[in-house]
């Protein structure tokens, strides 16, 4: 009788990994292949010609006139 429960519960065992294998196949997370790269797109303000270029993206930095905020 303890053999049988033992094959019962490795039959239950392996069903169970081949179930989380299937998942994972299905819904688990997706790997990049190392061989294809991810296609990188361009902003479509770059390609666009009508858009005027933008020639300073930089963030004008804040002066030494603003009050440091503290916690109570």
């Amino acid at each position: 009788m303890d053999n049988q429960r033992l094959l019962i519960w490795g039959v239950f065992a392996l069903i169970a990994f081949y179930t989380w294998q299937a998942w994972q196949r299905d819904y688990g997370p997706q790997a990049v292949s190392p061989v294809t790269p991810a296609a990188v797109s361009t902003p479509a303000a770059a390609t666009d010609p009508g858009m005027p270029a933008v020639e300073d993206t930089t963030v004008p930095a804040l002066g030494d006139d603003i009050a440091a905020v503290t916690a109570p």
